[in-house]
């Protein structure tokens, strides 16, 4: 989002609040996940099931994901993926649960 550094009033400041609120969940919620994932060396993600799969030695653990953007390797630049794109309505319910 691009701010007019003059203009500020009460959307914003909502705005500001909300982004706050959500990267403090969002920080939580990954320091709780890291320890179910942090045994895994690699992973791949795969935006046509909208899952994550980690890789162990001898374990492979599966997650559903909410794909937000992805990366356009040939031109390097980043593209949105909306859910209803690629994922059915429920996928969102079922990723905060993974958490």
């Amino acid at each position: 989002m691009k701010r007019n550094p003059d203009h500020k009033d009460q959307v914003d400041e909502e705005f500001d609040r909300l982004l706050s609120r959500s990267m403090s969940e969002a920080a939580a919620r990954q320091e709780a996940f890291q320890p179910s994932i942090s045994r895994y060396k690699k992973c791949r993600y795969d935006l046509e099931t909208c899952t994550i799969k980690f890789y162990g030695l001898f374990r492979s653990v599966t997650f559903p994901i909410v794909p937000i953007a992805t990366i356009v390797p040939s031109v390097q630049e980043w593209m949105d993926v909306g859910v209803g794109e690629r994922c059915d309505a429920g996928a969102g319910e079922t990723t905060i649960r993974a958490y």
